[in-house]
């Protein structure tokens, strides 16, 4: 249960993520933003690697 939870966080922050990369203005924010996606998103491949 506790990786369902998770798993469910991290996806939401991923996609906050990635909407916020998207927004104009400093190109280093929007890099700092698709590289916390990016860890994001190796955390779910984590979980669901566990998962099977």
């Amino acid at each position: 249960m506790a990786e369902t939870n998770e798993m469910a966080f991290l996806v939401v922050r991923e996609r906050q993520s990635r909407e916020l990369a998207l927004v104009p203005g400093d190109i280093a924010v929007q890099r700092a933003h698709l590289a916390m996606a990016d860890i994001y998103a190796a955390r779910i491949s984590a979980i669901k690697s566990q998962i099977r």
